[in-house]
């Protein structure tokens, strides 16, 4: 039986990603998911998926910046600690 070992390194800029700060990582990239139970959580959790310690007004910011801010806010009885109900 033959083994073959392959050195494979998953690399952004040349550094290999098992060394990079996760955090600093996980704030360059966005995440889009595709199964429903993402928004079981609130808009404002939802937002700051990426950044657990993200405040209110980093949220609002984000939110802004994604042109979400408007939709969120007129909706009816729903804030950004409100529940979005998936269809």
């Amino acid at each position: 039986m033959l083994v073959f070992i392959f050195d494979t390194k998953v690399r952004l800029d040349g550094q290999d990603l098992r060394f990079l700060d996760q955090r600093w990582f996980r704030r360059q990239i966005g995440i889009v998911h595709k199964k429903p139970e993402f928004f079981i959580t609130s808009i404002a959790d939802n937002i700051a998926y990426g950044k657990g310690d993200a405040t209110f007004k980093e949220i609002v910011r984000a939110a802004k910046a994604a042109g979400a801010h408007e939709f969120i806010t007129a909706l009816p009885n729903v804030s950004y600690s409100g529940y979005l109900k998936y269809f």
